[in-house]
């Protein structure tokens, strides 16, 4: 499989690292070969599905630290994703690791809110309540979310803005014509 690989057949290598897999789907090593084969050279989406395909085959072996520590590796590759951030979270507080589960999305939300992406951030949100019924940010901020307070913040801070500018244009506009007249 490697000599495939090194003289520059990749189709021929994944070809038979799948066929092995089909003989002998618990071994991790073959899973491990094939997903480098794939993020080497394939697409986002390419790497997406085995990716996700390999977590869970891990997760049904039992090797639910691998799965965390392919997950992490698949965030790390695709950051943008939220719903390998949510298996990847979900991965954490499957291992008891719930604290560093809600940070995790905690700050994906943090970074959904500053993109104006409502409607992702309250579903990660949702998930830190999940995970932990009492945090109180968490609350606070799903709340406000589902009550449209952010966005009134956001167009009350879009309007101060707007008049803020107006105002130092009039008064740029009066300094102006006030030293052309005196």
């Amino acid at each position: 499989q490697k000599l495939v690989a090194q003289e520059g057949d990749r189709v021929g290598a994944e070809e038979e690292l799948r066929r092995s897999l089909e003989l002998n789907p618990r071994d991790i090593a073959t899973w491990q070969k094939l997903y480098d084969l794939l993020d080497s050279d394939a697409d986002d989406k390419s790497i997406l599905i085995f990716g996700r395909e390999m977590a869970e085959k891990l997760r049904e072996l039992g090797f639910n630290e691998l799965a965390r520590d392919h997950l992490l590796r698949m965030v790390m590759r695709l950051p943008d994703n939220l719903e390998l951030q949510l298996e990847h979270a979900d991965t954490l507080y499957t291992l008891g690791d719930r604290q560093s589960a809600v940070e995790q999305l905690l700050d994906v939300s943090n970074g959904l809110l500053k993109q104006n992406k409502n409607d992702e951030a309250e579903t990660i949100l949702a998930k830190v309540i999940e995970y932990d019924h009492h945090h109180k940010r968490a609350n606070e901020i799903f709340e406000k979310i589902r009550s449209g307070k952010i966005e009134q913040q956001r167009r009350r801070r879009r309007t101060l803005f707007r008049a803020s500018i107006a105002t130092v244009m009039l008064i740029l506009i009066g300094v102006f014509i006030g030293h052309d007249l005196f």
